[in-house]
This record gives C-alpha cells, sequence and structure tokens, in this order.
C-alpha cells in the first residue's frame, strides 16, 4: 500500500475517533457549561461546537462534490453579496438552534462523511483537482 494511502487511512481514523470523543464528551452538558469560555479567546464552548458544524459542513459537501466529480462549490452567492456579512448571519442562525441541534448535525455529517470516504477507491482520492 501506498504511503499516502496509509496517511489517508490514519488521517480519518483519527478524525472519525475525534469526532467520536468530542460528541461523547459534550452529550451530557447543561445549558450552563455550553455558556462557559473555550479556550479560544472570545469564543464559549457553544461557539466552538458552531464552527465545527459550519467547517465540517464546508468540509463534507466538498469531499461529496468531488467524489461526484463535480469541482464547483455547492453553494452560489451573487457577486454583490458580503461574503463577510453572509458568514455571520449563518453563524448566527447556526448558533440559535442551539446545543442540541447542533450535536446532532455534527453527528449527522460525520456519519456521511465516514460513508463518502468508505465509497471512495484511492484513485478517486489521488484525482488530480
Amino acid at each position: 500500500m501506498a504511503a499516502a494511502a496509509i496517511a489517508r487511512r490514519a488521517s480519518r481514523r483519527l478524525v472519525h475517533d475525534e469526532t467520536t470523543a468530542l460528541l461523547t464528551d459534550t452529550a451530557t452538558l447543561d445549558a450552563e457549561r455550553w455558556s462557559l469560555p473555550s479556550r479560544c479567546a472570545g469564543w464559549d464552548l457553544l461557539d466552538v461546537l458552531v464552527h465545527l458544524c459550519l467547517v465540517t459542513d464546508l468540509h463534507l459537501r466538498s469531499v461529496e462534490n468531488g467524489l461526484a466529480g463535480r469541482l464547483e462549490p455547492s453553494w452560489d452567492f451573487p457577486s454583490d453579496v458580503d461574503l463577510g456579512a453572509a458568514f455571520q448571519e449563518l453563524q448566527q442562525q447556526t448558533r440559535q438552534r442551539g446545543p442540541t441541534a447542533n450535536l446532532g448535525y455534527l453527528r449527522e455529517a460525520a456519519e456521511r462523511y465516514d460513508a463518502a470516504l468508505a465509497q471512495a477507491t484511492e484513485a478517486d482520492l489521488d484525482r488530480p483537482v
């Protein structure tokens, strides 16, 4: 097996294990704990969860599109849209869903990510972009 394939498998295993640990460790947090400061300056624990949900969504869509042979992003913004403002609005909307909904989304997204990569061949993953 090529070194790149071994590294990919190790990375996928690490992401899977860390996501599982995060979901397990946060499953029983009460509402008060979600507002505690995180190690990220200015962010509470819910801010970190929201960030993970949004980044996971972006990466998952990119992986699904790439494996389907689509190189265009799965989102489309008009040229006159302020992307920073649009992202802040999305961040607020995601935060308003609260911890339970966001944990559920992250769990489902992790399952979809694992499933997408399980179907990918080494040739798929080696294909240049």
